[in-house]
């Protein structure tokens, strides 16, 4: 499923252009969220290949931008280059949102593409770990069981009638 699309970016500041690419992701059911995607400057094996940086600013902010996720090269056994990898967060059950960035093409003659890569939703396939959120016991949402949530709701259930 597509959930957005990568666009470059260019500002000028002080006579001095920069470049970069915007991730923007539009899931269902969540608001629109922009990442600044740029190279990952490791060079040890198994590091990514890029950084995902979450844009938090609104016009005349200055705070930082968190790193929040990365992106691996990888090839199709098609041999076609595509990016892999994950974004962090705190609202999805196991705390990572799964993606893949292919190459944006036209899906019918005569579609205009106006980016560079659509982002798709890559679930976590068989095997892969998914890691278990721990909530504070402080926590808005606290997690019950599947007995505590039952009895939960017979409770409400017998306070209505």
């Amino acid at each position: 499923m597509q959930i957005g699309f990568v666009t470059s970016e260019t500002i000028v500041v002080d006579g001095k252009e920069t470049s970069w690419n915007k991730m923007t992701i539009r899931a269902p059911f969540a608001r629109q969220q922009d990442y600044k995607i740029t190279k990952h400057n490791g060079t040890r094996e198994g590091e990514p290949d890029f950084d995902i940086y979450l844009l938090v600013n609104n016009k005349g902010e200055k705070f930082r931008n968190p790193k929040v996720g990365a992106l691996w090269l990888k090839r199709s056994e098609k041999g076609e280059e595509y990016m892999s990898g994950n974004i962090e967060s705190p609202v999805v059950c196991g705390g990572k949102i799964y993606i893949a960035l292919v190459k944006a093409r036209a899906l019918y003659e005569g579609e205009v593409v106006g980016w560079k890569y659509d982002v798709l939703y890559s679930p976590p396939r068989d095997g892969q770990k998914i890691e278990k959120q721990n909530y504070p016991s402080s926590s808005i949402a606290p997690v019950l069981s599947e007995a505590e949530l039952n009895e939960l709701l017979m409770t409400e259930a017998e306070e209505l009638f």
